[in-house]
């Protein structure tokens, strides 16, 4: 049986925005080359964490998930701004979701259906986000304090808005080779082509 770490149910974000997320990520790695700038080809929101899980079990996901997914069916999603977790000592960088509300109402639904399949950490309080980076070291959180006003008025000038297409079950394939593990989409749940 297979297994993927790092699971997770998330809104993959459109191609269309990787110009934007290039923009971001380079001004963020700019004010210091030791933020871990994520990859913009996997950038998304996460909406459910699930840690390590067999293929069984996301199968067994993917349909209780869909039996949901008219929750975001149709929904447009806005972006923007720049927000950091831990106020005190910014650990994780990224663009600030608007649209919560429905993203708040879908994650209710389907963690009272896969609460016994996902580890504790999803009883912390929920913020969607899209990442763009990790900060590690004291250092770094000085420098990125230092340059916060510069980094926020870039963010507010990246605007994100989207109807929501699909909503994907991320994951890290544990049989590749270490080099290679990297985050991917292994199921893609479509809501609803619009047009």
């Amino acid at each position: 049986m297979k297994y993927y770490d790092s699971c997770f149910i998330g809104i993959p974000i459109p191609t269309i925005y990787y110009n934007k997320l290039t923009y971001i990520s380079d001004i963020t790695r700019n004010i210091s080359d030791k933020i871990s700038v994520v990859d913009f080809h996997t950038s998304h929101i996460t909406l459910y964490y699930m840690g390590k899980q067999s293929e069984d079990i996301l199968r067994h996901t993917k349909s209780i998930v869909k039996r949901h997914i008219t929750l975001l069916r149709k929904n447009s999603l806005q972006a923007t701004g720049m927000g950091y977790f831990n106020k005190r000592n910014p650990r994780v960088i990224y663009i600030d979701v608007l649209t919560q509300d429905m993203l708040h109402n879908f994650r209710q639904t389907i963690s009272q259906r896969l609460t016994n399949l996902a580890p504790e950490n999803n009883k912390k309080e929920f913020h969607p986000h899209i990442t763009v980076g990790r900060i590690k070291g004291y250092e770094v959180q000085k420098e990125f304090k230092k340059n916060l006003d510069l980094l926020m008025d870039a963010y507010a000038k990246v605007y994100i808005d989207f109807i929501i297409e699909h909503v994907c079950i991320f994951g890290i394939d544990r049989e590749a080779k270490v080099k290679q593990r990297k985050l991917s989409i292994i199921d893609v749940l479509i809501t609803e082509k619009v047009g």
